[in-house]
């Protein structure tokens, strides 16, 4: 399981080009093939009275991300320029980060007391999927937006900057909430896993779209020096996103494997 690794734009003169995504951090779901590569644990063989899980997988690869050329396919009619349809996502992000910081709120009070509600658990997990998934639909225009180094003005990258700054953020948020919910006992994991399982599919899709387009802004716009700051800021905010995609794939490796 591995997730894309950020592609820091190089920025030298006379370079037109972002650089690959970087392979070297942990792993992720978006990038490569199998299953990510994780120290096997150790953890009791319960009893699930209730339990008839559904055999799952862990999840599919992505394909590997690569720098674009920085040209995307327009949409049909010409499409809305890159501000306003970023613009617009940002805002749908924003409103999907409130409720998922509520969401994570509630898991991390199920998950803090002795007795923990099972049920209650598994419906604030549906809705944090659900919740998730309506980025997936939001981003969708992202795939036929045109890109043209020749029309991109600063205050293009700087709303393209705030949606990476916002995914970074989101999934920072979600990483923190799973570093407390794995570490529950494995009975309830089991229970819960095939609905981590779904939550993570989601996460996937939300940040490989929003990096594939973070990268071809980046390959359309490196050799305008004008835009060198901005580039540089995007470039480290995807950097970010994959390396947290790769420690959220990294802590729910184990829990898979125990539904698997």
């Amino acid at each position: 399981m591995k997730f894309f690794s950020a592609a820091l734009a190089v920025l030298a003169a006379g370079s037109a080009v972002a650089a690959p995504v970087d392979s070297r951090s942990e792993p992720c779901p978006c990038e490569g093939s199998g299953s990510p590569s994780v120290p096997p644990v150790s953890l009791p063989t319960v009893s699930v009275p209730s339990a008839s899980i559904p055999p799952i997988s862990l999840p599919t690869p992505c394909t590997t991300l690569s720098s674009p050329s920085g040209q995307v396919t327009g949409a049909p009619g010409g499409g809305d320029s890159v501000s306003v349809v970023v613009g617009a996502l940002v805002e749908v992000v924003v409103d999907v980060e409130a409720k998922v910081k509520a969401e994570l709120g509630l898991i991390a009070d199920i998950i803090a007391k002795a007795d923990i509600d099972v049920d209650a658990l598994v419906k604030v997990l549906v809705d944090l999927e659900a919740d998730l998934k309506v980025l997936v639909d939001a981003e969708a225009k992202l795939k036929g937006l045109a890109i043209d180094a020749a029309v991109l003005v600063a205050a293009d990258l700087e709303v393209v900057l705030k949606l990476v700054a916002e995914i970074q953020a989101l999934l920072a948020e979600v990483e923190v909430c799973l570093k407390g919910l794995v570490a529950i006992k494995a009975d309830i994991l089991v229970v819960i896993g095939v609905h981590l399982h779904a939550c993570l599919d989601v996460i996937n899709a939300i940040a490989s779209v929003v990096v594939k387009f973070a990268l071809a802004v980046v390959a359309a716009v490196t050799a305008n020096v004008d835009l060198h700051d901005i580039v540089v800021k995007i470039s480290a905010s995807v950097d970010v996103i994959n390396t947290t995609c790769g420690s959220i794939a990294g802590l729910l490796a184990p829990v898979l494997k125990l539904v698997h």
